[in-house]
């Protein structure tokens, strides 16, 4: 509600807001508005992505299903691969599935009070490893073996490794994959699944198998010419379904690890295992990383404060806060040409808030004060600005802005830096 609020003759004349609780409701329902059209274009792109999904098995179905109906291709190594890509389109599809219906009740992209800052999530160097009683049965030829893929699921998104088999002598299996998650949010909760199959020696060799024929003249490899020769050698008794059916994957579940931005040190996770005889061994080992990939950047001149030798001083620097470090030069064109004067790198800021200095530090106007720690050093002498507690030390840094507007602006962003990387946690 604005509201017209007089003063005596010749003075100013001006509006003032006055929050009610019918401008507050507007606000909100403006707020719930924008959201839900968010909402609504996020459910047509999931959409999108089902139907994307859904061509993909049917393809990938049509491809197996004359696999399975092939000498040639049963139990083939394109088979594994096409299992692989029906398992991850299948699981794709679903999870948009599951988002779509959580965004149709919720009616909101992210809870109220969420997170709404994104970080990137890799994981890398998965390894499974593998039973005792299977290592020597493997080791005595007499099982086939398995296939195994990881897939990494974080709402809507799912990623898979390669398909790698397991072989005779090795005590685990080792995905060389480096799986990569953007757009996460700090209350993450990531789930490992692992899925296996069992291994089928190929019935036919490469060249037999794609009726390559081998010129023993040149040595050249060549496809056969006649008609009759190129067909592949269909079984007498071929799926019931037919040809189109749409296939449920071969690749079953053995077992899954969830974790969240609290657990991620770790390099060792108990499986929850889903079937009661499968190769693991109940583990998995992984490196997880997380990285804040949202920027806070700010520039603009800040009078900082030095002490040399005992004498303190003044100094007008171009201060660039780029992510949680801050750079500064003497001009701003000094940017582009030359390496920084300094720079404080807020992860060492042991400051709860940036704020305005105390007055017993720093009487003058709009001055702000972060304190860092470090490791203490032999040359350390206590003065305004260094202050030993031991083994480490407090540095003392004083930034005057030219204005109080200014000074707000750098605490809010500063702040902002602050927030976010304890929300996440010190770099890897």
């Amino acid at each position: 509600m604005e509201k017209l609020e007089t003063k005596g003759v010749g003075e100013q004349v001006h509006f003032v807001h006055e929050p009610t609780e019918d401008s507050d409701e507007e606000s909100q329902s403006e707020a719930e508005q924008d959201d839900s059209h968010l909402v609504q274009e996020k459910i047509k792109k999931l959409l999108e992505e089902v139907c994307k999904q859904q061509q993909v098995i049917a393809q990938t179905s049509q491809a197996l299903n004359l696999c399975a109906a092939t000498i040639e291709f049963s139990g083939s190594t394109e088979s594994v691969e096409g299992e692989r890509h029906l398992l991850v389109a299948t699981h794709r599809r679903q999870a948009c599935l599951d988002e779509v219906q959580r965004l149709r009740v919720e009616k909101t992209l992210r809870p109220l009070g969420a997170p709404r800052e994104k970080g990137r999530l890799t994981v890398k160097e998965i390894t499974i490893p593998l039973r005792q009683d299977y290592i020597r049965k493997l080791a005595a030829d007499t099982i086939s073996g398995h296939h195994l893929v990881c897939l990494l699921k974080y709402n809507e998104h799912v990623l898979a490794t390669k398909t790698v088999p397991t072989l005779p002598g090795l005590l685990a299996v080792k995905f060389p994959d480096v799986l990569q998650l953007n757009n996460v949010y700090a209350d993450f909760r990531v789930t490992l699944e692992i899925y296996g199959m069992t291994a089928q020696r190929e019935v036919l060799p490469h060249e037999v198998k794609y009726h390559i024929n081998l010129n023993k003249k040149s040595g050249a490899k060549t496809p056969k010419k006649k008609g009759s020769d190129n067909r592949l050698v269909m079984p007498p008794v071929q799926s019931p379904a037919g040809p189109h059916a749409v296939r449920t994957p071969a690749l079953v579940q053995y077992g899954f690890a969830i974790f969240s931005l609290r657990e991620i040190q770790r390099t060792s996770w108990t499986l929850t295992q889903v079937l009661g005889v499968s190769p693991l061994e109940g583990v998995v080992h992984m490196k997880v990383n997380c990285e804040l990939s949202v920027s806070v950047e700010y520039k603009g001149f800040l009078t900082m404060f030095e002490d040399i030798s005992g004498f303190g001083a003044w100094h007008r620097r171009w201060c660039h806060l780029n992510g949680t470090m801050l750079n500064y030069w003497k001009y701003p064109d000094d940017e582009k040409k030359k390496a920084p004067m300094g720079s404080i790198d807020l992860y060492t800021c042991s400051s709860q808030k940036v704020n305005t200095a105390p007055r017993d530090i720093c009487a003058r106007l709009n001055t702000m004060l972060l304190e860092c720690q470090r490791p203490a050093r032999d040359t350390d002498q206590e003065s305004l600005v260094i202050v030993p507690n031991g083994r480490t030390t407090t540095v003392r840094y004083l930034l005057s802005a030219d204005t109080k507007e200014e000074r707000e602006e750098w605490c809010a962003y500063f702040n902002k830096a602050l927030t976010l990387l304890r929300a996440w946690g010190p770099p890897q």
